[in-house]
């Protein structure tokens, strides 16, 4: 952060707030830092030697994560965003970023990677100015047309191309590039999807051994809402961390279909004709969102603790999701099948798809970001199998030929449960936030729970179909 004069319409009265500015304390900030990131290169094109193979093309190069860690150890400052400080009588930047501010004005706190993904340098430059002067930034690719910014940097510490994480160093704060007054040490960071700038969301910080979220921390749900240092009113904002090595508390386990966030599953159901989805007693009740060919896949994207509206279009590899952050997905290529889990265990589901012909899982920012597990004719049935109570889903296929589960890293790694015909239809049947191996057996409406209780119940007929199995991999396995 700076000493920086108010920004005022009238020439007078900003020649007289630049007379009055060094009349505080050291470093204290007056006025927004007029700036410009500079041009945002698009992400590199996809190497014309790997096959069209949808998320594999780069989930085999690399890790993607979504940014969602605070770029910055040292204490800073929060300045301007979207539209909470003004410039000659407009919104300044007037489109989501963060200006993230030194307190003291000076360069080197080290700056960080919001989360994994590829790192290349997006522009270089020595000098602060005015239009025209290049500065030091550095872009990184998250996957899915994510990139996150990171702008006016005094070094870059990366090489480009290179893969990173939240533990990755790329910088250090600076006031390289367009920036008024000059110099004014602060990071410019903001996030996009496919060319559009978008609500960065919360950032993760550790304290101690604490996990804090901000702007959450400030008693608010908006990084707009957060009142620049030179401004009248509340909440300001003071930001730091000690990293990453905080571990989260794991979340518990939720209903996939709890659209109003009360805990318990929503009798709903999904009319492919229309595209209407009907929750019973739900807040909304009737929501339009789909249409012919698209496969339900409801479940909790953005962490909220309610399940989103979203479907999955087989024909394109893509996720819509109603009111989601992101609400367009590219995931997946023809004969994928969707296969939405929190694989990693941060209370968010994670896009994911399952290739039958490989036993390959695709999963978006996920870790890992690829795995093998199953071959030919396996059923994918993800759930968290392994009693840790990590609320992280496993890696798991049914195999109808023999009535066996085989889960990756599992306890146990292989169970027996199921005949021929049967339909895998795992869940935690028992309230202990364990997945259990679990059959259908269509020709006599019994359900079959391992360790279960009940370990046996009859509920259906010839011709009904168990809504615990996902309606996609039903659809792919036995229709």
């Amino acid at each position: 952060m700076s000493r920086k004069p108010l920004v005022l319409a009238a020439a007078a009265l900003a020649a007289l707030a630049a007379t009055l500015a060094p009349v505080g304390p050291v470093g204290a900030q007056t006025g927004p830092v007029i700036d410009d990131p500079g041009p945002v290169e698009a992400p590199p094109s996809p190497n014309p030697d790997l096959p069209e193979a949808g998320p594999s093309v780069k989930a085999g190069v690399g890790q993607y994560g979504a940014p969602e860690w605070l770029p910055l150890r040292a204490l800073a400052d929060v300045g301007c965003v979207r539209t909470n400080c003004n410039f000659n009588g407009q919104p300044y930047h007037g489109s989501w970023a963060i200006d993230f501010l030194d307190p003291q004005n000076t360069a080197g706190d080290p700056i960080y990677a919001a989360g994994a993904g590829q790192a290349f340098v997006n522009e270089t430059g020595t000098q602060c100015g005015g239009p025209g002067t290049p500065g030091n930034s550095v872009r990184v690719d998250h996957g899915g047309g994510m990139i996150s910014l990171y702008a006016h940097l005094h070094t870059i510490t990366i090489t480009n191309g290179q893969w990173v994480d939240q533990n990755t160093q790329v910088g250090t704060m600076g006031t390289t590039g367009i920036v008024d007054p000059c110099p004014a040490h602060h990071l410019h960071y903001h996030v996009q999807v496919n060319g559009t700038r978008i609500d960065p969301g919360p950032l993760k910080a550790c304290h101690g051994s604490t996990l804090v979220t901000y702007p959450q921390a400030f008693g608010v749900s908006s990084w707009d809402s957060v009142v620049p240092p030179w401004e009248p009113g509340s909440p300001k904002g003071q930001v730091r961390s000690d990293g990453t090595a905080c571990a989260p508390t794991a979340p518990a386990a939720r209903p996939i279909a709890d659209f109003d966030g009360d805990g318990d599953t929503d009798v709903s159901v999904y009319r492919p004709s229309t595209g209407q989805w009907f929750v019973r007693n739900g807040n909304p009740a009737l929501v339009t969102w789909g249409t012919t060919g698209d496969i339900p896949v409801p479940a909790d994207y953005d962490g909220d603790g309610r399940a989103d509206f979203a479907v999955y279009r087989p024909s394109t590899g893509q996720w819509f999701v109603h009111n989601g952050n992101p609400a367009l997905v590219t995931w997946g290529t023809t004969g994928d099948i969707p296969v939405p889990a929190d694989y990693d265990g941060d209370g968010r589901a994670d896009f994911a798809v399952y290739r039958p012909s490989t036993g390959q899982w695709f999963v978006r920012n996920g870790n890992p970001a690829l795995v093998t597990w199953g071959t030919t004719g396996d059923i994918p049935v993800p759930a968290d199998y392994d009693g840790d109570g990590d609320g992280r889903a496993d890696f798991a296929v049914y195999r109808p030929s023999t009535g066996q589960w085989f889960v990756r890293n599992g306890n146990p790694a292989l169970v027996t449960w199921g005949a021929s015909g049967d339909v895998p239809v795992p869940g935690d049947y028992d309230g202990d936030r364990d997945g259990d191996p679990a059959v259908y057996r269509p020709s006599t409406g019994q359900w079959f729970v391992r360790n279960g209780n009940p370990a046996l119940a009859t509920w259906g007929t010839a011709g009904d179909i168990p809504l615990a199995l996902p309606w996609a991999i039903y659809r792919a396995f036995f229709t």
